[in-house]
């Protein structure tokens, strides 16, 4: 248990941290690694030399660390805790001022909630009006496509071909829906661009997009949930390539890209794609990603050795960031100078809510001082049962 002390009208007292729990600073520690997390994968996914030498896959692992790290906001005992003298405490102080008769954390609560909810509801919005115009799409009869995905045997996958469809793209959970707009390719090509689609669905792309959508809305107020949006469907799409690559020769990479190439020329020339939350062949983005697709796909794959290196590191800094956590200055009081100090805890504390509004903190029984809502957000305060004045 770690120990730390405050001070209240010259008084000294101590309260202990419990082994592992969950704060208002753990939680802010959570989405600010959660943050850096995701920065350092779209920095990465930007230096081909690396993702040749290593492979794509520590991208895929740094999002899966960052969610852990954003679903499991906890504080633990052995955590080195840094104490800020200005920054923390000035922000705190913000948040607890009052705008009229609200406080500035209630009404940034109110803020973030409304948010949250148009930002959701305006990615429900795009997502409906794309399967509105998949639907109300006018079917086009392919002879090549029935025979080609009859040769494939791709379990659960309809084909829905259609000139108003503008890319290859995939949508579904228990089936793969591959739309398709209306192409001139060969056969080899199509089951190319069809076994890319589904690998998509197979990967869970689809799935991983809509858990990217209520990730955006509820941390709609932070900048890196934006600009990351881009750079996860690129992570996708060579995650996509990497894995229908996979076992191919060089001679037959080399296929799967001009086939790519060949669908790029029919489909992007004279056409603005819809934004879409679905897996999708490619993007209407050209230059530096396009070149790094390409030349991922031809290179020769990375070894399980140097995989290793960038795995562990992810790991490490992983754990790593349990072990420090910033709060407001505090100052730890020695073991042997605690005696005749007032311990709290919720064995002999709690908060007395008053019929007129005020709150006190009651230790061993006996009134120990006035506590204000700020009280609330940190130990001891967010620690101890709040009863209610009879």
């Amino acid at each position: 248990m770690k120990r730390r002390n405050e001070s209240q009208n010259d008084m000294e007292y101590y309260y202990e941290v419990k082994d592992v729990g969950v704060s208002i600073y753990s939680v802010a520690m959570a989405v600010l690694f959660f943050s850096a997390a995701l920065a350092s994968a779209a920095i990465l996914r930007r230096r081909t030399g690396h993702l040749m030498k290593h492979g794509y896959g520590v991208l895929v692992l740094a999002m899966i660390l960052a969610g852990i790290r954003l679903a499991a906001p906890l504080d633990f005992s052995f955590s080195r805790v840094i104490g800020s003298e200005r920054i923390v405490p000035w922000i705190r102080s913000a948040f607890l001022q009052s705008l009229g008769e609200m406080a500035v954390w209630k009404l940034a609560l109110v803020l973030w909630g409304i948010g949250s909810i148009l930002y959701l509801a305006a990615g429900i919005g795009l997502f409906v009006r794309e399967l509105r115009t998949m639907r109300d799409s006018t079917p086009v009869e392919s002879d090549q496509v029935r025979r080609v995905l009859r040769e494939m045997h791709l379990k659960g996958a309809v084909v829905i071909v259609s000139r108003e469809i503008d890319v290859p793209k995939v949508i579904g959970f228990r089936k793969a829906y591959i739309c398709l707009p209306e192409l001139f390719v060969s056969d080899e090509e199509l089951r190319e661009i069809l076994r890319h689609e589904y690998e998509h669905y197979r990967g869970g792309d689809f799935f991983i997009k809509l858990l990217y959508l209520v990730l955006s809305a509820l941390l709609w107020w932070n900048p890196v949930i934006h600009l990351f949006r881009k750079e996860l469907d690129r992570i996708l799409e060579l995650r996509c390539d990497a894995r229908v690559t996979r076992g191919m020769n060089v001679r037959q990479r080399a296929g799967y890209a001009e086939a790519i190439l060949h669908v790029m020329r029919q489909t992007t020339k004279g056409k603005d794609l819809l934004k879409t939350n679905t897996g999708t062949l490619f993007r209407k983005t050209r230059g530096k990603f396009i070149r790094q697709r390409f030349e991922l796909m031809l290179c020769e794959k990375a070894s399980a050795k140097r995989k290793a290196i960038p795995y562990l590191a992810a790991v490490i800094v992983f754990v790593l960031s349990y072990f420090v956590i910033i709060q407001p200055e505090y100052h730890e009081i020695p073991v042997e100078d605690q005696k005749g100090e007032i311990l709290i805890s919720k064995e002999n504390a709690f908060i007395l809510q008053k019929k007129d509004g005020t709150m006190e903190m009651w230790v061993n029984g006996e009134m120990f001082f006035e506590v204000g809502e700020e009280d609330l957000f940190c130990p001891p305060g967010s620690e101890l049962e709040i009863v209610e004045e009879e």
